[in-house]
């Protein structure tokens, strides 16, 4: 696995030398959205209240929210949670990434998940590696996704 995740690492660098280098570089606004570990500040509306932020002040091109940026015990992405951040990246023509508890059947990931500017869920990204503590099933698949700046890769 260790060798997958170094190739992993060289072709998303290989992949953002490529595009850099057909095309005349440009500036890239990115935010990072910082939570408190609680209740409010891993809710729904204070995470939009953060994106409306990243999108009306900052004039954000990708906003990277944290890990489990909303408390949930999981739901399907997309769903609730998704769905409302792909409709704020719609509304500031912004890339959003986000990470929510995902459940499919009796499962749960850690995922990461890519709204694109037109508000469609562009892909996404289950933990593929946890710490010994942690109780989530892992993902094995390392993609990664076009936008109109570049190859992004997720890692959690």
């Amino acid at each position: 696995m260790r060798h997958r995740a170094m190739l992993f690492l060289l072709l998303a660098a290989f992949a953002c030398a490529n595009a850099f280098a057909e095309e005349k570089p440009r500036r890239v606004r990115a935010s990072v959205v910082t939570l408190p570990w609680s209740d409010e500040g891993r809710s729904l509306k204070t995470v939009l209240d953060r994106l409306d932020e990243a999108g009306a002040a900052d004039r954000s091109d990708i906003v990277c929210l944290p890990m489990e940026c909303v408390k949930s015990d999981g739901e399907p992405i997309p769903g609730p949670v998704s769905q409302a951040l792909a409709e704020k990246a719609r509304q500031h023509k912004m890339y959003v990434v986000g990470n929510i508890r995902e459940r499919e059947g009796a499962k749960r990931y850690a995922t990461s998940f890519l709204c694109g500017r037109d508000g469609k869920l562009v892909g996404k990204y289950r933990k593929s590696h946890k710490m010994p503590d942690e109780d989530m099933a892992l993902g094995d698949d390392l993609p990664v996704f076009a936008t109109d700046f570049g190859q992004i890769a997720m890692r959690i």
